[in-house]
């Protein structure tokens, strides 16, 4: 299975066998933490019976995103899905290690998409502002820092990207 997460929880258990001297001792700890994390027991997780899983979302991107996810853990199981949009919920059957998989999957995704999204926002209220003449003159005469030439960059782009349309051509 290519599945990372269970790749390094099954390189920690072959450490807590296999290890010298402290490596032996951290690795315990380390899995003892995941496993504990997970609610999930040494040999629940060698095992392969599936579990029905219950995942929560807010909002509406948050679920694609999160069964984007999921039907990629499941190798092609589509059979395994439910879900209850008024409670904000989704039920899938995984085993223990696919639970673990997509529990990590879903909290980095969630987290980096928020942040992507954010910054995609703040560039694009910057390009609109820009396109359409509407950004006040700066008062300030500082060079700007590598950050803010990035920022003026991505704005820029999508900045091209903006329908030409303006206040004045829907007057006329």
């Amino acid at each position: 299975m290519d599945d990372s997460v269970r790749l390094k929880i099954e390189k920690i258990i072959e450490l807590t066998k296999r290890g010298i001297e402290g490596e032996k001792e951290n690795a315990k700890l380390l899995l003892e933490k995941l496993l504990l994390k997970y609610n999930v027991s040494l040999e629940e997780f060698s095992s392969e019976i599936k579990r029905e899983r219950v995942f929560f979302y807010t909002q509406s991107e948050s679920f694609e995103l999160i069964t984007q996810i999921l039907g990629l853990i499941d190798d092609g199981d589509t059979t395994t899905c439910e879900t209850i949009r008024s409670e904000k919920k989704i039920f899938f059957k995984l085993t223990d290690s696919q639970y673990i998989q997509a529990k990590e999957l879903i909290d980095f995704h969630l987290d980096n998409y928020k942040a992507e999204k954010k910054i995609l926002l703040d560039d694009f209220y910057y390009a609109y502002l820009s396109k359409h003449s509407l950004l006040l003159p700066s008062k300030s005469d500082e060079k700007p820092n590598c950050s803010e030439l990035e920022r003026l960059e991505r704005s820029m782009r999508i900045k091209r990207n903006l329908s030409d349309k303006t206040f004045q051509k829907k007057i006329a």
